[in-house]
């Protein structure tokens, strides 16, 4: 399950790869700026990928790949 979500989140992150300059914009002094901003945004859209891709193809992955269950919690 660890190599699904680290391969998943390489995937999502390898455009961030090709970028030459990043200029990140702060909402507010208890906002997180710079890197951790960045991390935070990829592991959110992983955390989203699951109920996104159930959304498009109608395929839970979670029951296709069960050990994916584990990584994707439905929300209530």
């Amino acid at each position: 399950m660890r190599c699904v979500c680290v391969q998943m989140a390489a995937e999502i992150a390898a455009p961030l790869s090709q970028t030459k300059k990043l200029t990140m914009v702060s909402a507010g002094p208890t906002s997180e700026v710079g890197v951790s901003k960045i991390t935070t945004e990829v592991l959110q859209v992983v955390e989203r990928l699951p109920k996104m891709v159930e959304g498009i193809t109608g395929v839970d992955i979670a029951k296709v790949r069960p050990s994916m269950s584990a990584f994707y919690t439905p929300s209530a």
